[in-house]
């Protein structure tokens, strides 16, 4: 396994089968005994949110907070898994908190935008695709989505 795992906080890992995330988990935990790091708890977090163990899920990524309270991935998985659980008010401030730590990452605005629009807050969501485009001004999804939301918020045309 790489040591990537331990430098690099992620949202998803790309594992087909359950045997496989039993062997990160395994692996990870290893290579943690020489230091825990942030984004090895994170890593661990989501490898367990993956196979359904929400709770372990939950106490991986606290670990990872008590180590680095900045680490704006662990703050996005924290909200996607509490919007899963339809805990949005939690969600929310999670996503809030990711992009305090990284108001320069297009993708964690997105990430809020989609969010905001999914609970119905166009405006907001708005602001966070705009934001985004602001940062990455050639990037399509964003500026359609963007796009979209401002005719969506005109309203028809009389």
């Amino acid at each position: 396994m790489s040591e990537l795992y331990l430098e690099k906080s992620f949202r998803v890992l790309l594992y087909d089968e359950e045997e496989d995330y039993e062997a990160f988990i395994g692996e990870l935990k290893a290579l943690m005994h020489t230091g825990p790091t942030t984004h090895g708890f994170n890593n661990l977090g989501v490898a367990y949110w993956e196979l359904g163990q929400k709770e372990e899920a939950f106490a991986y990524f606290g670990k990872a907070l008590a180590l680095d309270r900045q680490n704006a991935v662990t703050y996005l998985n924290l909200a996607a898994l509490h919007e899963q659980l339809h805990e949005f008010k939690q969600a929310e401030s999670d996503y809030n908190q990711a992009v305090t730590f990284d108001v320069h990452n297009p993708y964690t605005l997105r990430s809020r935008a989609y969010f905001y629009k999914k609970r119905g807050q166009l405006e907001k969501a708005l602001q966070d695709f705009q934001r985004a485009v602001e940062l990455v001004p050639d990037f399509q999804p964003t500026i359609e989505e963007r796009d979209n939301l401002v005719k969506l918020l005109k309203g028809p045309k009389q």
